[in-house]
């Protein structure tokens, strides 16, 4: 039975759709070329301001946060984004019933105590060359401990993650944008080195000539000797000079930038995680301190990475 309706005007109105759903992406694309301009007018703003000649740079910063509201709304036109399930984790209590869970109970109680018999060496400054053991066993068997004491019980069910391509090819963009504000001429830019930055440079070259000093110990302006041991990893491989001290705090701050962008998306969604990620990949200070060869690069990378975990943990309600 006929309709009354032709074969091609059903075409017709196949192709009207699917344009229309085409157009449904346009506000996510305009969006995010709005953000890279606000982008881009912040990191000029913020060159302005940096520079010595008396320039005002609150308009091309004002201007960038007009353009990062409007890209943001922008985005939140588009389509949204499916956030994946997650699964569902049950604990179970804790009971000091078997022997398993006694004996996880001991080794947690050793770990404690070795941990403050650590620290106390460390206080007292008297057999460094023991500190590290101690520790390094103390953390071992508290980790076992826990892993004997939390009987744990995990209902999962099964489930992708499925990130949007138009996500992941923002993200690298920042990433990209990031790393060539922060990798070229490293070695040469900023042109001075600053006496602690030296100092920092000396005390790796110390770790990698053979002088390792327990974790717990401190160096050069009581700094622990941990921090020097990240930098003289980075030297190790990629050169011990000015350009693998500085590779390593770019390293570290390209991977704030990422778990940054990880913490912000569980927390919030994947729009304001990108805005953020975008944020701290152009930010003046973080540039900065990720082309020198200092350890503040490391505090931003750890607090971040402390934070996602707690997050991580707390959602999924188990021990991450």
């Amino acid at each position: 039975m006929s309709l009354g309706i032709s074969e091609p005007r059903f075409a017709g109105l196949s192709q009207w759709l699917a344009a229309a759903g085409r157009l449904q992406v346009l506000p996510s694309v305009l969006g995010l070329g709005i953000l890279t301009l606000a982008g881009l007018a912040a990191l000029e703003g913020q060159l302005v301001a940096l520079n010595a000649r008396a320039v005002d740079p609150r308009p091309w910063l004002i201007g960038a946060a007009m353009l990062g509201l409007v890209g943001v709304r922008l985005l939140e036109r588009g389509d949204t984004v499916d956030e994946p399930t997650r699964p569902e984790v049950v604990l179970e209590p804790w009971r000091l019933t078997g022997r398993r869970q006694l004996l996880g109970a001991v080794l947690l109680t050793l770990g404690g105590l070795g941990s403050l018999a650590a620290s106390a060496l460390v206080f007292e400054r008297s057999s460094d060359a023991a500190v590290t053991p101690i520790w390094v066993a103390s953390l071992l068997a508290a980790t076992a401990g826990c892993l004997l004491v939390m009987r744990r019980r995990i209902d999962v069910t099964p489930h992708k993650l499925r990130v949007p391509r138009l996500e992941l090819l923002f993200l690298a963009v920042v990433l990209g944008v990031a790393a060539w504000l922060r990798l070229p001429d490293l070695a040469r830019v900023p042109a001075n080195v600053h006496g602690d930055e030296a100092s920092i440079g000396l005390e790796a070259r110390r770790i990698l000539a053979g002088s390792l000093s327990p974790v717990f110990a401190t160096g050069w302006y009581d700094v622990p000797s941990l921090s020097f041991a990240l930098h003289a990893a980075v030297m190790r491989v990629f050169g011990n000079d000015l350009f693998g001290l500085r590779l390593g705090s770019a390293i570290e701050g390209l991977l704030s930038i990422v778990v940054l962008y990880l913490l912000a998306r569980r927390l919030w969604g994947a729009r304001p995680a990108l805005v953020a990620a975008a944020l701290m990949a152009i930010a003046a200070w973080h540039v900065h301190f990720s082309r020198t060869g200092f350890q503040y690069m490391q505090a931003p990378l750890a607090l971040l990475l402390t934070l996602y975990f707690l997050v991580l943990g707390i959602e999924e309600r188990r021990a991450v």
